[in-house]
């Protein structure tokens, strides 16, 4: 295990933080509030800024920006000639988080933002309602009160000018309030029978009306103006059947749009509250927004302008898609593509599924400044942004910003053919100057530009490691994903495989984000997933994958990709197994093939891990010690060692030499110690010479082999951390944990070597000034070095020397050696 020289590859110590994702919002239905805050075009760039109010899982408020930048460029091609120009238009999006109220740990109820993104109301369940104002990247809390006594606020609104804020409360009454001074002005009371659940002002200042909504369907006008009749001008009890969850006000066309559970959306009269329409939706609506007539989601999907001047409207819901409707219209106009595969689940034996369902509905929708696009809030966190395909004329995801990713649970890095090739070539370098200490063979690589991440969630999201940005999503799994692996085919294409609760096995293509092939067979959950390692030179010609039936399973990836060529590129072929066996007697949770590829380990929640022959799973040994379930496994890319992590807080390393006379029994070599909870996820790097681990303790820990000792402890996550991912063979790491957090981590050790070898030349230097002064007797100096040093035993020699030379003036002489000294150091003295 230790028949390399050293000197051939870098060793790991330290890691720092390169970039992080923390989750700034709940999601499942909690109030959000989005505004646009800003547009701005320079010349062919164009920068969209819209600002998020999120509740957080802490009961507190999240203010988040996220900025769109579109570059639009002139490109020529052809003869000089005949010359043609095209445009080419470049989108990068970017998410940060500019402050964040931690709140009163009560569940919110409604949060409300004003057009400047700087006003701030969150309503939570005990009645209260404080106002924050955003300034100096802080959210400060300027008052909390009670607006309805201890009836919490359903919805709240700002009006156009930012001076008055509504609020609907669950005792029937709805109350306005001067911002500025702090007094309600206007109390709104006696017409709804229920709850109110939605509240919105004339967008015109003259108007001075609100329009008040209720959960039994009665809806309201209410003037600011005329105080006869409490205020009311207009009441319908029967608007809706069902609760109404949207008011939605044009005043171009004079309309007033409702939308409520009942599935369907009403228009009527702005200034009588004449019943106009009725449009059935055939779904439950929780958010709708009216289309300017200048829209290019309405232009360029060519959608005719309803008959008698009505209105076109996107509502959002239940269905899992943004639907544009025209007034009155029985037929949809345009559709998204739903959120969630609507296939049958049979993970039945589920008994959580609560995430996995909201992933699959939007609870809010808002239509961008310019009218160009539309931003939806998904169930499970996510900020969707649609914008109409030129070519499709559908409606497509533009933009993702992932709020909250849940439990992360599986990590892989995509990997790209350049930066491997890169890395190849670094490896021989290394290799070639074995034992040279030049800084620059040490350089590291790029970090990777694609992660894919497993999360509580049917849909895969793939992230930029570096900037922490959801650039992609990989959807067709019908429950939740469990697993993930990547590497390159033969012919440098990344592949991506996974693993879910739908009982079936995914083949993607890493680059188009597409499903090249389905795998079914398994009867239970799929657990674990692995391709061979990239040190194979066949690529990934096959992958292995086990679960809940305790059947391991061989696919066949290159049959597959065959297939898919010759097909249609749009569908998803069959993949199959070439083998099969039942592997353990309980479930399995890891997988892992050898670099060699003629062996295939498992482990299982049975404390055993198996080793088994390629290509017909022939058992070749079975490996004991462990006093817990064993969580994965991993084999040395250069040693013929496989590591395990257990329940046992422990980490494994046995042999597994299957050549000719050597020992297949499967022998410890070593047991390493130093988790405090079960190891969860294990990973070799540094060409086999280390470990990095994580654990239910958080941590992030980096072992060495040979010595079986840990080299650094990172404590990276406040719960469990389930996942881990190794890119340029340690370069960088990534981690995620059920906290929702997930890390990147770039190697700093020679960063760190250099600091330490910089602190120790000064330190060297310093103690020789050190002694030149004290032999010089310049006494003063000599006592600001010793303090330097913390060198206390040279500090008491110089003053004694002092004392003791000139006994009689030592009091005085010592005043004037020390009077130059900072009060600090005085003090130390």
């Amino acid at each position: 295990m230790g028949d390399r020289q050293p000197g051939s590859r870098p060793t790991r110590a330290t890691y720092v933080k390169a970039s992080t994702l923390n989750a700034f919002y709940v999601g499942r239905g909690a109030p959000l509030a989005l505004t646009q805050t800003s547009t701005s075009t320079v010349g062919d760039v164009t920068i969209d800024d819209v600002t998020y109010a999120c509740a957080t899982a802490e009961g507190g408020v999240a203010l988040v920006r996220s900025r769109t930048t579109t570059t639009t460029a002139a490109k020529t091609q052809g003869s000089k000639k005949q010359k043609t120009e095209t445009k080419e238009t470049s989108v990068t999006s970017s998410v940060s988080e500019l402050a964040r109220y931690d709140g009163d740990e009560e569940a919110l109820t409604s949060i409300a933002i004003d057009r400047s993104g700087r006003k701030v109301f969150c309503a939570s369940r005990s009645g209260h309602v404080t106002r924050l104002e955003y300034e100096s990247s802080t959210l400060r809390r300027l008052k909390t009160w009670q607006p309805h006594k201890s009836s919490p606020v359903l919805d709240m609104a700002i009006d156009n000018t930012g001076s008055l804020l509504c609020t609907g409360s669950a005792d029937r009454t709805a109350r306005v309030w001067d911002i500025e001074r702090g007094y309600c002005t206007h109390a709104f009371r006696g017409a709804h029978g229920g709850a109110l659940t939605a509240v919105a002002f004339h967008p015109s200042i003259n108007a001075a009306r609100v329009y008040t909504a209720a959960e039994d369907g009665s809806l309201c006008v209410w003037s600011l103006n005329d105080k006869k009749n409490n205020g009311l001008v207009k009441s319908m009890a029967d608007a809706h059947v069902s609760a109404i969850t949207a008011i939605r006000i044009d005043v171009e066309s004079n309309t007033l749009l409702t939308a409520g559970r009942d599935k369907v959306v009403k228009t009527f009269e702005l200034d009588t509250l004449k019943p106009r329409t009725t449009t059935a939706v055939h779904e439950t609506i929780e958010d709708c927004v009216i289309l300017d007539g200048n829209s290019s989601i309405i232009r360029e999907t060519g959608i005719k302008a309803p008959v008698n001047g009505g209105v076109v409207f996107c509502v959002s819901g239940d269905s899992g898609r943004i639907r544009v409707w025209r007034e009155g219209s029985a037929k949809v106009s345009v559709e998204s593509a739903p959120l969630v595969a609507k296939t049958l689940t049979k993970g039945g034996d589920d008994e959580d599924n609560d995430f996995e369902a909201a992933a699959g509905t939007f609870t809010k929708c808002a239509i961008t400044h310019h009218g160009h696009h539309i931003t939806a809030v998904s169930g499970d966190a996510r900020l969707l942004t649609y914008g109409v395909n030129s070519e499709s004329k559908a409606l497509e995801i533009e933009r993702e910003i992932v709020a909250n990713t849940d439990e992360i649970i599986g990590l892989t890095f995509i990997p790209d053919a350049q930066a491997d090739s890169e890395e190849e070539n670094r490896a021989k370098e290394l290799g070639a100057a074995e034992g040279d200490d030049d800084d620059e063979l040490h350089a590291l690589t790029r970090p990777p530009k694609q992660m894919a991440v497993v999360t509580n969630s049917p849909t895969v999201r793939v992230f930029d490691p570096s900037t922490m940005s959801c650039v992609g999503s990989l959807t067709g799994h019908s429950a939740v994903v469990l697993c993930v692996d990547s590497a390159l085919a033969s012919d440098g294409t990344a592949l991506i495989i996974t693993g879910a609760k739908d009982h079936s096995v995914r083949l993607w293509n890493g680059a188009t984000k597409s499903c090249v092939a389905i795998g079914e067979g398994h009867v239970g959950a799929v657990a674990a997933v692995a391709f061979p390692p990239k040190s194979s030179k066949r690529g990934a010609a096959f992958a292995v994958s086990g679960g809940a039936d305790r059947v391991l399973r061989v696919w066949d990836i290159d049959g597959a990709r065959r297939v898919a060529a010759e097909g249609d590129a749009n569908d998803a072929h069959e993949l199959h197994a070439t083998a099969a066996t039942v592997a353990h007697d309980k479930p399995l949770n890891g997988v892992a093939v050898a670099p060699h590829l003629r062996m295939v380990a498992t482990c299982s929640s049975d404390k055993t891990a198996k080793l088994w022959k390629m290509p017909d799973l022939v058992p070749l040994a079975t490996l004991r010690g462990h006093r817990r379930g064993i969580w994965a496994c991993a084999f040395s890319p250069s040693d013929r060692v496989l590591a395990t992590a257990g329940g046992d807080k422990l980490v494994k390393i046995w042999s597994v030499d299957d050549r000719a006379g050597s020992d297949t029994t499967g022998t410890c070599l070593r047991t390493l110690e130093g988790h405090s909870a079960a190891v969860l996820s294990i990973r070799f790097l540094s060409r086999g010479a280390q470990l990095v681990t994580t654990g239910g303790d958080g941590m992030l820990n980096l072992w060495t082999v040979n010595a079986g000792a840990c080299v650094s402890s990172i404590d990276a996550h406040e719960d469990k951390a389930w996942a881990i991912a190794v890119g340029g063979d340690g370069d960088w790491i990534a981690t995620g944990g059920t906290d929702a957090s997930m890390s990147l981590w770039r190697d700093s050790t020679a960063t760190t070597s250099a600091e330490e070898a910089e602190k120790h030349a000064l330190a060297v230097q310093r103690e020789q000034e050190f002694f030149n002064a004290e032999r010089q007797g310049d006494v003063t100096r000599a006592i600001d070095l010793a303090l330097r040093l913390e060198r206390p035993g040279a500090l008491l020699r110089v003053l004694t020397r002092l004392l003791e030379d000139d006994f009689e003036r030592g009091d005085e002489r010592l005043r004037e050696c020390v009077s130059p000294l900072q009060a600090d150091k005085l003090t130390r003295v």
